[in-house]
């Protein structure tokens, strides 16, 4: 089965917010701006229901929000980054900083032909500082530009290969372009230059899942779960198995979210679809029964806790749920007509008593 992030991948270089943000290590080893662990996630996959509606949404997004322009380019390394040797990176004084700084600024007024021409004319006081096709790069990404900004991250690592944020946002890029096949090098080396870094994990995990390389990216999925404390990763990881057709282990990675989270009761709702779909019929009907005592006005416990009772043959029992989810919860008309139809096959099985 072919698994994909959602957008969500989606993580990136936000420059609003972001654009103040160059990403570089200073001379002393600082990290000024953002560090690449605490940018945002990619958004984590739906869960899976027991039985799911015929008129559900699509279950993932595309990954990329548009389609790739059709400007020609080269794009991504054949080999490995440094495979080449580059040319000496040089930073570039604090009027260049400046230029930058105004560059970010021009974008978040939305200039974005102005923010590109000032970072040419900085490129032409410093023609080997990675900072200035680096900020290039993070402009046209928020721009939703990826072609170009693959460009302008890859000067940015001809200048410095070891760049990190150079290395993920071309990364980042090739994958909003569908090429994870080129993103992948590119990832595998900041692996290396980050090896505990949890955002590296989670783009690598995006990039193996637009290959479809399913078992890298539950591998990956798993590494995260092992290095964040709390339920989000376990969560993560179960709906990643639960998309693979992994119904036992992702009910396993929902009860340790759940452990963690004993109050989300959408947790419970997770836990008890992926041990219905696992054949766990009775730890099913306790996960979705704790989830509506948790949470009685959500309509997605019930619904799923009338599933599985119908699953067990248990009409009556499908019924009182579906009842109550319309009584307590914001129903539809579809949940009112499966209760009739629920309904009609009790009295049929009655009339054939």
């Amino acid at each position: 089965m072919r698994s994909r992030a959602l957008p969500t991948l989606v993580v990136g270089v936000a420059l609003c917010g972001g654009c103040v943000d160059t990403g570089r290590p200073a001379s002393d080893g600082q990290w000024i701006g953002t560090p690449i662990a605490d940018r945002p996630a990619p958004e984590p996959v739906p869960p899976v229901e027991v039985e799911p509606a015929d008129d559900a949404p699509p279950a993932v997004a595309e990954e990329a929000a548009e389609a790739p322009r059709p400007t020609a380019m080269y794009l991504g390394p054949s080999g490995l980054p440094g495979a080449t040797p580059p040319a000496e990176a040089e930073a570039g004084g604090p009027e260049v900083r400046a230029l930058i700084d105004e560059a970010r600024a021009m974008a978040r007024r939305g200039d974005l032909d102005g923010a590109i021409a000032t970072l040419r004319r900085a490129a032409t006081r410093a023609p080997r500082d990675p900072a200035v096709p680096s900020a290039e790069g993070q402009i046209y990404q928020h721009a939703g530009r990826y072609t170009d900004a693959a460009v302008a991250f890859r000067r940015a690592r001809t200048r410095a290969p070891n760049d990190a944020d150079a290395l993920y946002g071309e990364a980042f890029a090739l994958l909003k372009l569908g090429r994870s096949g080129q993103a992948k090098p590119l990832v595998e080396a900041l692996a290396r230059l980050r090896p505990n870094d949890v955002q590296v994990e989670r783009i690598r995990a995006a990039v193996l899942a637009g290959g479809g390389d399913v078992d890298g990216m539950l591998a990956a999925r798993a590494r995260i779960a092992d290095k964040e404390e709390g339920a989000a990763a376990r969560r993560e990881l179960g709906d990643a198995l639960a998309r693979a057709g992994k119904h036992a282990e992702a009910a396993e990675a929902f009860r340790e979210a759940a452990a963690a989270d004993p109050d989300d009761a959408r947790l419970r709702v997770r836990l008890g679809t992926a041990l219905g779909l696992s054949g766990d019929l009775d730890g099913a009907e306790r996960a979705l029964e704790s989830s509506t005592r948790l949470a009685p006005s959500d309509a997605s416990g019930w619904r799923a806790l009338a599933r599985v009772r119908e699953k067990r043959g248990d009409l009556a029992g499908a019924e009182k749920a579906m009842a109550e989810m319309l009584k307590k919860a914001d129903g539809t008309a579809a949940d009112a007509a499966r209760l009739e139809r629920l309904r009609a096959a009790q009295a049929d099985e009655s009339g054939k008593e």
